[in-house]
């Protein structure tokens, strides 16, 4: 299946979507050796909970709801991706949902810094944006889901914005 056919819903998405995809992929990946690769997954996954943490202390601190829960996300029964948050997709593509507007991407560009510099990362990652409708599979005709955005942001290079 093309992730491309639903790009009537992304567009629409862009505009009317309440959560907010970010993934980060490993800047040079494919050039790493098998030690380094290794290396670099241990610290992603760390530099993921460091993220997570921090904007849960922002929520806590400010009294405002920042991180896209659902209670469907994280059931060890399941065997989707699509419904893990934080993820991990692809090997080396790493990423998390907000709410819309709940914090200046300013904010979380600072706080992957941060945690690169707190947990000594010295590689970098490309980052994605968008936006998506729906958690909901079944809805995907309709809205643009969860699972199409992120697999188009992890497979299309060219809507990276940043690299930090």
């Amino acid at each position: 299946m093309s992730y491309t056919e639903y790009n009537d819903l992304f567009k629409k998405a862009q505009n009317n979507g309440n959560y907010m995809m970010f993934v980060l992929d490993i800047s040079g990946s494919k050039n790493m050796d098998t030690r380094s690769r290794i290396n670099a997954n241990i610290s992603s996954l760390k530099l993921l909970k460091y993220i997570y943490q921090q904007l849960s202390i922002l929520e806590t601190d400010h009294n405002v709801v920042i991180l896209h829960h659902n209670p469907i996300f994280n059931d060890e029964n399941s065997h989707r991706l699509d419904l893990n948050e934080p993820f991990h997709l692809h090997g080396y593509s790493y990423g998390f949902t907000l709410i819309r507007d709940s914090i200046p991407n300013e904010m979380i560009y600072k706080i992957i810094e941060d945690g690169k510099q707190e947990l000594a990362i010295n590689f970098n990652y490309h980052i994605s944006i968008a936006y998506y409708e729906t958690d909901e599979y079944v809805l995907g005709n309709t809205k643009y889901f969860r699972g199409y955005c992120m697999q188009y942001l992890c497979l299309e290079k060219n809507k990276r914005i940043k690299d930090i």
